[in-house]
């Protein structure tokens, strides 16, 4: 990578540390976690710490747009990333944000903490009869779909690949959102929690994981609790959730993903 321009960097970091680091063959050590059309995900320990780098090549005229309004992937993700730490919800935390040349190419680079713990969709592949570890994860991301409705967001991309569950097993367990491109504020506080109990259902099917309707409806039972503790408001609550849900998936065709999420965590013990 040539003529490498800090775009953000977090504070307590090193804006010509980062430029150094990124200016030398870091990818020789690196793991590839993911990669797509023109981007492309790593896992590697830079300045003595592990971390996750995104790359992606800034080629359309929208991206070149996006890059002169600080709007591309990388910044919305910084704003998300930022917010979603400042209400006390877990995420990997950025680093620093670049762009820079690549092969006559403009590129983003983005910098982010690694955070060591299994996908929600691994654990729910891994956990495939465990009734119990089962239930307890699907109250907590429950809760946490709550949560975030509560404090005026939701997630349109709040598939279980992109969370990651800390703490396993633990009093302190607690889930991560690792992709915060997708942030957007609230408007209809049930059609968007709707939303994003369906995504913790689609991408699971498309990747073969079956999961019980019993689970599912735990997970919709515990968000109506989280958001209506009086009984009877909450099961009439559940049952809208649902519904919005259920009709989600019904219209989502067929959810079978291009790249396997699942032999990304094979590949690597522990998820981004």
């Amino acid at each position: 990578m040539e003529h490498l321009h800090p775009e953000r960097i977090a504070p307590h970091q090193q804006a010509v540390l980062w430029s150094s680091t990124l200016g030398s063959d870091w990818r020789a050590g690196a793991a590839v976690l993911k990669q797509g059309q023109g981007s492309c995900v790593y896992h590697t320990k830079l300045n003595d710490q592990e971390v996750v780098i995104k790359t992606m090549v800034l080629k359309s005229i929208k991206h070149r747009v996006q890059s002169m309004l600080g709007a591309t992937r990388g910044a919305r993700h910084w704003l998300g990333a930022k917010w979603l730490s400042e209400h006390d919800i877990p995420t990997a935390r950025p680093i620093a944000l670049f762009h820079a040349m690549e092969n006559n190419k403009l590129i983003e680079v983005l910098v982010l903490e690694y955070l060591a713990g299994r996908t929600l969709l691994k654990l729910m592949s891994d956990m495939e009869g465990a009734r119990g570890g089962q239930v307890r994860v699907a109250q907590l991301v429950g809760g946490q779909i709550a949560e975030l409705v509560r404090l005026g967001r939701y997630n349109r991309d709040h598939k279980p690949s992109n969370l990651i569950v800390l703490d396993e097993g633990a009093e302190s367990e607690r889930i991560a959102v690792i992709d915060c491109v997708a942030l957007r504020k609230v408007g209809d506080k049930v059609a968007q929690a709707g939303h994003m109990l369906a995504s913790l259902y689609i991408e699971p099917t498309g990747c073969g994981v079956v999961l019980p309707i019993g689970l599912q409806l735990r997970a919709v039972r515990a968000c109506a609790r989280a958001f209506e503790p009086e009984r009877v408001k909450a099961r009439q609550l559940a049952r809208e959730l649902f519904q919005v849900a259920q009709s989600r998936v019904l219209s989502h065709g067929d959810p079978t993903p291009e790249t396997d999420p699942l032999a990304v965590d094979a590949s690597d013990s522990e998820s981004v």
